[in-house]
């Protein structure tokens, strides 16, 4: 099952989400928002896939913990993907 979302802010953040048996097999963040270091929104996306409980999606957050967003707020973000995966995870 897939699902998209639009989070408006400041800025705009679309995030693509495709779950199998409760595991996140795909996630994609596009939009005209900023992080700084840009490849770690990559490695946020790595770090996501197949992820099947909460535990596995805030070690995944916290391993890009550092990075810089302009025009998404972080918990946002994080809450988004939560809410997203367990709608898709019933």
């Amino acid at each position: 099952m897939r699902l998209t979302r639009v989070l408006r802010g400041e800025k705009t953040v679309s995030i693509d989400i495709e779950v199998e048996e409760c595991a996140i097999r795909m996630i994609m963040f596009s939009g005209d928002f900023f992080a700084y270091p840009e490849e770690n929104i990559e490695k946020l996306e790595e770090s996501l896939k197949n992820c099947r409980n909460l535990e596995c999606v805030d070690n995944a957050f916290k391993t890009v913990e550092n990075t810089l967003f302009i025009g998404v707020d972080w918990e946002t973000l994080k809450n988004e993907v939560v809410n997203m995966w367990r709608a898709l995870c019933k």
